[in-house]
C-alpha cells in the first residue's frame, strides 16, 4: 500500500506532536528509533475511537513507548493511513478494521498490527480492495 510518510505522520501529530518535520521515511524511522512521544498514544485514540483492538489497547495504554511499542505505534498509524485511503474516509477506515476478515483466520485488522508479517498480510488486503479484486 503506497502510504506517505508525512501521512503516517499526520495521523500520529504531526510535527506539533513529533516535534520534527516528516518528509519522508527516513525522517520517520528517526522519530519512530528515537521513541515517540506519548502524546502520540492519545492522538490515535483520537483517530481510531473504538477501533483500537485488544492488541492496540494494550501497546498504547504503556505510559512511555519503548522503541518495541514505537514500532507498533507506527504500524498502527500506518495501517489507519493506507485503511482511510482505500476506503476515503476515517469512518471508512474504522468500519474495516474493525471487521473481522476472512483472510485473517477472523481475526479483526487492528488487531493484526504486533508483527510486520501480520501487518502485511492487512496490507494485502487493502492491496486487493482497491484493485477490485477478491478481498
Amino acid at each position: 500500500m503506497n502510504v506517505q510518510a508525512k501521512d503516517i505522520a499526520e495521523i500520529m501529530g504531526g510535527k506539533q506532536v513529533l516535534g520534527r518535520e516528516v518528509r519522508d521515511f527516513a525522517d520517520l524511522d528517526a522519530v519512530v528509533e528515537a521513541g515517540l512521544p506519548v502524546a502520540v498514544v492519545e492522538t490515535l485514540r483520537q483517530h481510531l475511537g473504538s477501533a483500537l483492538g485488544s492488541s492496540s489497547k494494550r501497546i498504547l495504554s504503556a505510559r512511555m513507548p519503548s522503541r518495541n511499542r514505537s514500532r507498533v505505534i507506527e504500524r498502527i498509524a500506518r495501517m489507519f493511513a493506507a485503511s482511510e485511503r482505500t476506503f476515503g474516509s476515517e469512518d471508512g477506515a474504522r468500519e474495516f478494521l474493525l471487521a473481522p476478515h476472512a483472510r485473517l483466520g477472523g481475526k479483526r485488522p487492528i488487531d493484526c498490527v504486533e508483527t510486520e508479517l501480520a501487518f502485511k498480510q492487512v496490507e494485502q488486503i487493502l492491496e486487493s480492495i482497491t484493485f477490485g479484486l477478491p478481498a
